[in-house]
């Protein structure tokens, strides 16, 4: 069986959550006027880290050994960003009385926040 070169399937999973951001940003954030959620932007972060992990086994191109390490880390992104898409939908599906409140926007939060402090109530992302 012939394999697809490496590269190329490393730089269209690169291109491919490239495009994925895209479309998040400026369909539904533009277009339809969605304001992301903490939990939104944790999960587009995700994709950004498989995006770029991906783009650098592109660039890099390298040995059997080498695509193992780079689709683990990639693994890991995905499945960094698959528990924050799991967590918001718990989130959404939960009765209308235990659904905390949200937070003030992002952009306030930096100002207010040292970013440490930001980074840990993004990946917490409990609404509050």
């Amino acid at each position: 069986m012939l394999y697809p070169n490496n590269r190329i399937v490393s730089l269209s999973v690169a291109l491919g959550c490239g495009a994925l951001l895209l479309v998040a940003v400026l369909y539904f954030q533009e277009y339809l006027g969605l304001e992301p959620c903490y939990l939104c932007i944790t999960q587009r972060v995700f994709v950004a880290i498989v995006g770029i992990i991906f783009l650098f086994a592109a660039i890099h191109n390298p040995n059997p050994r080498g695509q193992k390490i780079y689709a683990g880390l990639g693994l890991l992104g995905a499945v960094g960003g698959s528990y924050f898409s799991a967590k918001q939908l718990w989130l959404q599906n939960l009765p209308e009385d235990n659904i905390p409140t949200c937070g003030p926007p992002v952009d306030y939060l930096f100002d207010v926040f040292p970013a440490s402090e930001v980074i840990t109530m993004l990946i917490r992302g409990d609404g509050n």
